[in-house]
């Protein structure tokens, strides 16, 4: 949420095309998955490993599947089933996403939690 806006709007004050193509990314993506990407780096502790890592992400690859969790099926139908190649996120922007919505997300799952 607020975290990717202040993200997108420190890009947009860097004059160098790496970062106008990171905005422009930000901006053409589903605004709840890019604060949950966020919320997956930016939480990573201090000398965790790879599965560490790969066990949070997980969890929401898991919830993503779930219809109506996240913008992944609508993502989906604009890409390659009515591949118009306009998706109608569910949030409008990056402000729009609660800490919530992305805690929830990225909650541990209980007896599904991946276990490496």
């Amino acid at each position: 949420g607020a975290d990717t806006g202040a993200a997108l709007a420190a890009l947009e004050r860097v004059a160098e095309p790496w970062a106008r193509d990171a905005a422009a990314a930000i901006r053409r993506n589903s605004p709840l998955s890019m604060a949950c990407t966020l919320a997956l780096l930016r939480d990573l502790p201090p000398g965790a490993g790879i599965r560490h890592a790969i066990a949070r992400e997980y969890r929401f690859v898991w919830r993503a599947a779930e219809i109506g969790m996240t913008d992944f099926q609508e993502g989906v139908r604009a890409q390659i089933i009515d591949k118009d190649r306009r998706p109608r996120w569910r949030h409008a922007t990056p402000h729009d996403v609660s800490a919530a919505e992305v805690a929830a997300l990225l909650a541990p799952l209980g007896r599904d939690e991946l276990a490496l």
